[in-house]
């Protein structure tokens, strides 16, 4: 059993699909096959300032 979950894992892991396609291939059968696709971000981005709690 050890060494076929070590040939799952390392197959899975050689495939050069996005975790988006896989996902899509896993459960497309159980969704009307509408994509889920993230908005690109348009602009930069302020990154979260914490304040001195010194």
């Amino acid at each position: 059993m050890e060494e076929e979950v070590r040939r799952i894992l390392d197959e899975t892991v050689k495939r050069e699909e996005s975790a988006g396609e896989m996902m899509e291939r896993i459960f497309s059968r159980s969704w009307d096959g509408e994509r889920f696709e993230v908005p690109p971000i348009n602009g930069y981005v302020e990154p979260m300032k914490f304040r001195d709690e010194a």
